[in-house]
């Protein structure tokens, strides 16, 4: 991927309509565009498609300084928030008119690395996902959380995977709740509160009560139990539109606002995301990321820290495509066991590696 700054231009395959090589531009403008596609070309010919808005940046209601900034509203609703993978279903079209449905990450196109055979599975479990578009005709787009014990982050979940439906875009980026959309068997986003006075007091409320239920259980790994947070749908009184801003615990709060460098564990998982986009993760990649959640100053802290996660993921992710590689050049079925694997590979790795190899192993095959 080229050095980017309010964007780049790809040129890829659609995994998911793979006739498809699709030419275009993804958006890093901090707005209502941040990921946002521009398509030009469809298999060689030119397009003239609307911007497809995804997933906007979300947004505390206050600043460092923790004066609350709520613009007037008609009422609140408040969805919980899942800790996992974004993922925007969308749909494009060719010069013909044939119309596709695909899907992408937040700053790529599509999906890729684990990320694809993940969300594949999932399709394969709720396939009243691409028909969405079907049942909700005036929407152009879907988000959902990808989450669960197979795609870990801060919050362990016993579901494996599975994706939760987080809202719609139409339009220039306007926002839908899930609520009001008919989802058939796709699992919604549920409504956790309505507040319609005193924002400030509720939105305290909820965070006392989200801190009570938020157990860490892993200080080393910052892995913890309980609810990542909640997200608040404010219907704004002037325009009628809908505003998302985030709320969590005051414990993953504070991991978001310290004044100290971020922690190894943070940007490592970070580093870990942006294998959504790339082969090869940089610094500039996982900065980019990092500016997603993170306030500047404490970024540029922990510079030393990232080009360290940086070396570690690529070693990562070098090792995976190395066992790939092995496991396709023995042909071996995709039901076979680590161990039979391990005994046909292992001369390739020194002995020191040999438990990274065994969770490489185990990693590629679990999305073969």
């Amino acid at each position: 991927m080229p050095k980017f700054k309010d964007g780049y231009d790809f040129l890829e395959r659609d995994p998911f309509n793979p006739g498809n090589q699709v030419a275009g531009r993804v958006s890093f403008h901090r707005d209502d565009r941040y990921g946002a596609l521009t398509l030009s070309q469809v298999n060689g010919e030119r397009v003239d498609y609307p911007t497809i808005y995804g997933t906007p940046k979300l947004k505390y209601p206050f600043g460092p300084s923790r004066n609350y900034h709520f613009p007037s509203a008609t009422k609140i609703v408040a969805f919980r928030k899942v800790d996992g993978t974004n993922i925007f279903a969308y749909r494009y079209r060719d010069s013909r008119g044939n119309t596709y449905i695909s899907y992408k990450v937040r700053l790529f196109p599509y999906l890729r690395n684990p990320f694809l055979p993940m969300w594949q599975e999932v399709l394969e479990r709720y396939p009243d996902i691409p028909k969405l578009f079907q049942r909700n005709p005036g929407i152009s787009g879907f988000s959902f959380e990808m989450y669960g014990a197979d795609n870990p982050h801060l919050i362990q979940y016993e579901a494996k995977l599975e994706p939760m439906l987080l809202f719609g875009i139409k339009g220039e980026g306007e926002v839908v709740l899930p609520n009001t959309i008919v989802a058939g068997n796709v699992p919604q986003a549920p409504i956790v509160a309505t507040i319609e006075q005193d924002y400030v007091w509720h939105y305290q409320e909820e965070q006392r009560k989200l801190d009570e239920n938020l157990k860490c259980i892993d200080a080393q790994e910052m892995l913890y139990t309980g609810e990542e947070g909640q997200v608040w749908y404010l219907q704004n009184k002037q325009t009628g539109l809908w505003q998302m801003f985030k709320c969590k615990p005051h414990q993953i709060e504070q991991i978001h606002w310290a004044n100290s460098p971020l922690s190894s564990e943070v940007i490592h998982a970070t580093a870990l995301n942006a294998l959504e986009v790339t082969d090869k993760v940089t610094v500039d990649i996982v900065t980019e990321y990092l500016r997603e959640e993170f306030p500047e100053h404490q970024i540029q802290r922990s510079h030393a820290r990232i080009e360290k996660a940086v070396d570690a993921v690529n070693e990562v992710a070098d090792r995976r495509l190395k066992v790939r590689t092995l496991i396709e050049r023995h042909d071996f079925p995709t039901d076979t066991d680590v161990p039979t694997i391990l005994r046909a590979i292992h001369h390739e790795f020194p002995k020191s590696e040999m438990k990274k190899v065994y969770q490489a192993v185990v990693a590629v095959q679990r999305f073969r």
